[in-house]
């Protein structure tokens, strides 16, 4: 990770959208889009071949990559982490939050830090979730974005494609002036489940499942822009707004410039 990836990252998202702008083109490419934007850093960082040079071009991807969508660009993935390893809790919220506009509420105060068991000082990501189900005071709000984050397992911190997940822990002795490092590998799962029950093994069984739900990341897209664009939250006056929105853009699938200019011509603009 670098400065020059760095800028990548942030790229490829602002020129995504201004795609999605320049075209048309519905929210449902938030989900899953046949295309991204990389020059020759990010697409080595993607594992993908074929880009050369410093300037982001539009790329088309295949039907099988892991790659197209928000969800799946890193400067979305790298958001996810605590430190060294991913966060589904980030993860899963950010998705919740984003595109279906249901942000979890904010935790509790003093809450106190998972700590795995004894029997194993070096949990996996996953065994760190089960913990969250374990606590009562936990579950009741995680089981509804944790699950969803554990659909992007196998994008490390900074968005590398991997099937295994590596657990480090150093371990420091004062007297003896060294550090031992411990090591752990444990086999990526990204299952997981949306709030509404629908399950799904990996990353492409996540975006399926969104893909279900278009009118609701739709309505979280345009209040987002409704609210940017008013300068103020969206209130219960601003609703029928919405749905007539919603309903007019539902037939071409909700292109995000139509949304715009809907905005600019509504009443409260």
């Amino acid at each position: 990770f670098d400065d020059q990836l760095r800028q990548a990252m942030l790229a490829e998202t602002r020129l995504f959208f201004r795609e999605l702008l320049d075209r048309n083109l519905g929210v449902r490419h938030f989900i899953k889009s046949d295309f991204t934007f990389l020059n020759r850093r990010l697409a080595r960082h993607y594992g993908i071949d074929g880009v050369a040079g410093e300037k982001m071009r539009l790329v088309d991807l295949p039907e099988d990559s892991v790659r197209g969508g928000l969800m799946t660009q890193a400067s979305f993935l790298a958001i996810g982490t605590m430190g060294n390893r991913t966060s589904p809790v980030i993860r899963g919220s950010r998705v919740k939050e984003i595109l279906l506009n249901d942000p979890p509420p904010p935790p509790p105060p003093n809450v106190p830090e998972l700590i795995a068991s004894s029997g194993e000082p070096l949990p996996s990501v996953r065994d760190l979730v089960d913990l969250h189900q374990q606590k009562a005071q936990c579950a009741s709000c995680h089981a509804r974005f944790d699950f969803i984050g554990l659909g992007l397992e196998n994008f490390d911190a900074i968005g590398m494609w991997r099937e295994e997940e590596l657990v480090t822990h150093a371990e420091h002795f004062s007297q003896l002036k060294n550090r031992r490092t411990k090591r752990k590998l444990y086999p990526v799962d990204a299952s997981g489940e949306l709030p509404n029950g629908e399950k799904f093994k990996d990353v492409h069984g996540l975006k399926a499942a969104l893909m279900k739900q278009e009118r609701q990341v739709a309505a979280s897209l345009f209040e987002g822009l409704l609210c940017y664009a008013l300068g103020r939250d969206v209130s219960f006056t601003d609703r029928p707004i919405i749905e007539k929105a919603m309903h007019e853009l539902e037939k071409e699938k909700y292109p995000v410039r139509d949304m715009i200019k809907k905005i600019v011509l509504s009443e409260p603009f």
